[in-house]
């Protein structure tokens, strides 16, 4: 069983460390399984910043479109507004800018 031609596998030059050949280290970093913890940006002077305006009337411009409405309450990671009979629970990370109605 030792010489078995599938118990030697040559080692080629395209072989990293893993022992997967021609993947290269990034590839195997983006196979590999992530940790299953959350994970999010948190931006202290934003937090706080909100913080400031909760009940008031805003305009807040994200990434994807603007929502106006009242800042209901402010989270590390988001915050709830309320647009008439809606609330929007928005990503702060997804934020671009905040700009006071009233």
């Amino acid at each position: 069983m030792r010489d078995h031609k599938y118990n030697q596998m040559p080692m080629t030059m395209d072989m990293n460390m893993m022992g997967m050949p021609g993947m290269t280290d990034m590839q195997q970093t983006m196979t590999m399984p992530l940790n299953s913890q959350p994970y999010f940006v948190f931006d202290p002077y934003v937090f706080q910043t909100l913080q400031t305006v909760v009940g008031r009337e805003l305009l807040i411009e994200t990434v994807k479109d603007s929502t106006r409405g009242k800042l209901m309450d402010v989270k590390p990671d988001h915050i709830s507004l309320q647009a008439g009979n809606e609330i929007f629970f928005i990503r702060i990370c997804q934020i671009v800018s905040i700009m006071p109605i009233r």
